[in-house]
């Protein structure tokens, strides 16, 4: 198996006791989508003039993008659309943001 970067480990450490508090209910899918519908606000805020609005939705987004993936792992759900899914979602917001 392929050894994690520092950074990963420490990121997966932190957010796993994050995970433990999620309810089962809640799939990693389900927790890109969110990420990327909140992603999808950022310009809408910040075109707006609502900054401080803007701000806190691409955090709650970054969060949102952290969470999917060790979620996954930690349940055991990793899957190849999954991790397709949250690329493709990340990349549009990204490109999204990025078309001003």
């Amino acid at each position: 198996m392929q050894e994690q970067p520092a950074e990963r480990q420490v990121k997966d450490r932190v957010l796993e006791q994050v995970c433990r508090l999620v309810p089962r209910w809640i799939t990693p899918d389900s927790l890109t989508l969110a990420g990327f519908f909140l992603g999808l606000l950022i310009p809408v805020c910040s075109s707006q003039g609502a900054h401080r609005a803007a701000l806190c939705v691409w955090l709650a987004n970054r969060m949102l993008d952290g969470l999917d993936g060790t979620l996954a792992r930690t349940r055991a759900a990793a899957t190849h659309w999954g991790g397709y899914l949250d690329i493709l979602c990340d990349f549009t917001v990204r490109i999204r943001r990025d078309k001003r």
